[in-house]
């Protein structure tokens, strides 16, 4: 038995094992197979985990605090800079976006330039 064998039977055994899994299975198994070369052959076999991640919801919408309007529903956003400006504090992996602007819509969506930072050293 070859080593696509071995994936597609360890693949068929567990469809929802991905990549890493069925390394570590064929490490267990005795195989050494460079993990990259699993990843191609599952790709290229199709063999692939196509089922996503349980959607998780992080905002509690359900508290007694006041809402506050969007005052930005209704406005017609151009490509011109500095029409919209917003403060968020927004997550991301290096760190927490304060004061942002909106930088217009393109066809492809609306871009969003974080200005002032707080990075978590």
């Amino acid at each position: 038995m070859d080593l696509h064998d071995e994936i597609r039977q360890i693949a068929l055994e567990s469809p929802s094992c991905g990549w890493p899994r069925i390394t570590a299975e064929l490490k267990r198994r005795g195989w050494e197979a460079n993990h990259k070369r699993i990843y191609r052959i599952m790709h290229d076999d199709n063999l692939l985990c196509l089922c996503g991640r349980k959607f998780v919801v992080t905002t509690n919408s359900r508290h007694d605090r006041p809402v506050y309007p969007n005052l930005a529903r209704g406005m017609v956003l151009t490509g011109i800079v500095d029409q919209l400006w917003v403060a968020d504090t927004t997550s991301t992996g290096k760190g927490v976006c304060l004061l942002g602007r909106h930088s217009g819509c393109v066809p492809g969506g609306c871009h969003f330039t974080c200005l002032a930072s707080l990075f978590s050293s």
